[in-house]
């Protein structure tokens, strides 16, 4: 009874950074986290207004954003700011997204689309397949790196926007605006001398220089084509360099959860914490099966309960009972 009223959600080391998020030298959302937030509204018409969604993908190694509008959230909308997004980046390898309804059915469409195009379009090569991961439920920690632009980007609108409904046309550059702001922001080191080496952002690899008012150079005088895109690609491996060297050092650090502590196992009975549901409601089930890392850890669990088996994350979890 003390640990139902009592016992805090489990936890265990932090995993090892995912090879997604260590891809340099890659052109930028070749790996790509996308979420949706909002609602906000939209102006239609004279007198009428309409509820709308943002879309944030989110290059996994150099943390680049675009965003799109959606206007419902259904999953023709949302392929449909996916095919938006695929003009100006290319196909990503792999997308990386929560189980929203609107992702789930995508990832089923898009099988349907690719398999279409590749019998119908034997000659188009640029379109392949899409591999889309899909972090535990109710675990937001597992998809951060997007996850903690979205509180950056509503703060950036809330100033902007305020509590004026704009048309879609109006809000569209907001979104563009807001995107080139946020991609300016230093990801590495950041100098205290304004003498130093300009600090790196993700615009130095989707724009190739910090912010589109300043201009990129000095530049090579020469006609010769190939010189040209040489010292181009030279510019680009600077800054995967200065990438490597100063920016995923900070990526390797865990900052919480430093203690790999016991390991939940088949049989524990647990509680399902539930952030709107009051503690003495929570869902008592007993764990199924364990999901191990690469490194052994479980960090993810199969519980059943009364209602059903659901998958979540150990810090979902409040162990009651072991089964030792």
């Amino acid at each position: 009874m003390c640990r139902k009223l009592r016992q805090p959600p489990h936890s265990t080391l932090m995993g090892d950074l995912p090879s997604d998020r260590l891809r340099p030298f890659e052109p930028p959302f070749s790996v790509t986290g996308v979420d949706l937030f909002g609602p906000f509204f939209l102006k239609y018409g004279r007198n009428q207004s309409k509820k709308a969604w943002g879309a944030i993908f989110t290059c996994a190694t150099s943390r680049a954003v675009l965003l799109e509008i959606v206007d419902n959230l259904s999953t023709e909308a949302f392929l449909q700011a996916l095919r938006r997004f695929v003009s100006h980046h290319g196909w990503p390898h792999t997308i990386i997204s929560d189980n929203g309804t609107s992702f789930t059915g995508a990832q089923k469409e898009l099988k349907v689309l690719v398999k279409e195009a590749r019998r119908q379009l034997m000659d188009f090569a640029s379109l392949h397949e899409v591999k889309w991961k899909f972090i535990t439920p109710l675990s937001p920690h597992q998809g951060g790196f997007y996850e903690s632009l979205i509180r950056q980007i509503k703060r950036a609108l809330q100033v902007a926007v305020g509590k004026q409904v704009l048309t879609w046309n109006e809000m569209a550059t907001v979104f563009a605006e807001v995107q080139c702001l946020v991609d300016s922001r230093p990801i590495g080191f950041t100098p205290k001398n304004p003498n130093d080496i300009q600090p790196l952002t993700p615009n130095h690899f989707v724009l190739g220089r910090a912010t589109p008012a300043v201009h990129q150079g000095p530049f090579q005088e020469t006609r010769n084509l190939r010189k040209r895109f040489e010292f181009v690609q030279m510019l680009v491996q600077q800054f995967w360099k200065r990438f490597v060297h100063e920016y995923i050092p900070t990526l390797t650090k865990r900052s919480k959860w430093q203690r790999k502590g016991r390991q939940l196992q088949v049989d524990d009975i647990v509680l399902l914490t539930e952030i709107n549901v009051p503690r003495g409601k929570w869902n008592l089930g007993r764990i199924v099966e364990t999901y191990q890392g690469q490194d052994g850890i479980v960090r993810n669990v199969k519980v059943k309960t009364q209602y059903g088996e659901y998958k979540r994350s150990v810090q979902k979890c409040c162990p009651i009972l072991e089964q030792d």
